[in-house]
């Protein structure tokens, strides 16, 4: 039996209704496998969270990564979701470009998404 070609239905389907992304529930995962990144144990449940929750907030500490993860939910958000929205806030302008920015441009570039960051 031949198999049959595509046709302009599956087409339109597939534009209409395309299959989730394999990430969209597994941040973790796609941090792992696109950046090449590790996550500690309270940067994992930070990830997790997010997936089932709509708020997600992070006790402030020093030094803990949380600008780093941010920048890479920021990145997995975007590649995963269909309609992807990130609004990113701090105390200062200084703040965002100089810390939260330049660890979205690193995972930006890491992973090759597309667009441009500016």
């Amino acid at each position: 039996m031949t198999p049959r070609k595509p046709q302009l239905a599956d087409e339109v389907v597939r534009r209409l209704w395309p299959a989730p992304h394999p990430y969209v529930t597994d941040p973790v995962g796609w941090i792992n496998s696109r950046l090449g990144a590790q996550l500690w144990s309270g940067q994992e449940a930070i990830a997790r969270s997010l997936v089932s929750n709509r708020h997600v907030a992070v006790p402030s500490a020093h030094g803990c990564g949380k600008d780093w993860l941010a920048a890479r939910l920021a990145g997995w958000w975007v590649e995963t979701q269909p309609d992807p929205f990130v609004v990113s806030t701090a105390p200062t302008s200084a703040q965002l470009s100089g810390v939260l920015w330049r660890e979205l441009s690193r995972a930006h570039k890491r992973a090759e998404l597309p667009g441009t960051i500016t």
